[in-house]
């Protein structure tokens, strides 16, 4: 009889051990995946906004194509420097998208 409790204790013990290392293995993925995709709408935001720039001055420019060229290479590096720079603002809003994203419905 103590022999058949025993086995019903452990297989209780290693089901429910399983079910939350399991549980915690997938938050650590779920989080991890949520940040990625926070990161990747915060980039894919960063280069939408450089692009309707660069079409905006596009369509309101009357110089020559050579300066307009110039002036892109510089809004790109100071876009580039920026991302750099905001490393405490670009985490601020990762945290952002990242509420946002909890709240949507699945």
């Amino acid at each position: 009889a103590s022999s058949r409790i025993s086995v019903i204790f452990f297989l209780a013990f290693m089901v429910i051990g399983l079910y939350l290392l399991l549980n915690l293995f997938l938050a650590i993925v779920a989080d991890a995946y949520a940040h990625s995709l926070a990161e990747r709408r915060c980039s894919a935001s960063l280069i939408r906004r450089s692009y309707l720039r660069k079409s905006f001055h596009l369509l309101i420019s009357s110089q020559s194509p050579d300066h307009q060229a110039e002036e892109e290479e510089e809004e790109e590096e100071k876009l580039v420097s920026a991302q750099q720079d905001s490393s405490g603002v670009l985490q601020d809003t990762f945290l952002l998208l990242i509420d946002e994203l909890r709240q949507l419905p699945s």
